[in-house]
């Protein structure tokens, strides 16, 4: 009698986690981007947080406050760069540009936190974006991508990245057009303030 009552408490017990376990993978997400190829993100938990909105077009959060940039210096920054094989002979032009702007004394105050991604593969966010307008010393302007990769949340590696393109008014975002577009991108409405 005992044993029986114990087989039938398993028994609910079993059953009980694989309802709860196939409800949680049937559940409808409200913030979904297709990324294409099968795979999608999830901003749910995200967004439920009041802290961020979601993209449903292309996957990309911005957190509303920003994320200010790491107390990075620029000449580690580049070397890490180097180091990893990141190719400046390609275009020495951009490389100049580079250089001139981690020369200047406030280069990571002029980064704008822009967006940051969700990982199709891992819990959690896997990177951030900051952006900037440069001007050089020959009076041509550029944008800059700072991009932060987190590669590993658990051993925290994180991969640098940059990318120097010709300004155009068309490239660049403020964070608030940012997040009207992501606002506007999804279904279901996304609360503005918290």
């Amino acid at each position: 009698m005992f044993m029986r009552f114990i087989k039938n408490k398993c028994s609910v017990v079993f059953i009980f986690i694989v309802v709860v376990g196939v409800l949680f993978f049937l559940h409808e997400h409200d913030y979904v981007a297709d990324l294409g190829l099968g795979m999608t993100v999830s901003g749910d938990k995200y967004v439920d947080s009041g802290d961020w909105v979601f993209n449903c077009h292309n996957g990309d959060l911005i957190k509303k406050d920003g994320i200010p940039f790491p107390d990075f210096d620029g000449n580690d920054l580049m070397n890490h760069l180097l180091a990893k094989g990141y190719d400046f002979s390609r275009n020495l032009s951009k490389k100049s540009v580079l250089n001139g702007f981690f020369q200047l004394s406030d280069w990571q105050g002029r980064l704008e936190y822009s967006t940051s991604k969700v990982s199709p593969y891992s819990i959690g966010i896997s990177g951030n974006t900051w952006t900037t307008r440069f001007v050089n010393d020959n009076k041509e302007e550029y944008l800059i991508y700072v991009i932060n990769d987190r590669l590993d949340k658990l051993n925290e590696i994180n991969e640098w990245s940059l990318l120097v393109s010709d300004y155009s008014p068309e490239k660049i975002y403020q964070k608030d057009e940012l997040i009207n577009l992501a606002i506007s991108s999804c279904d279901k409405e996304q609360i503005l303030d918290n």
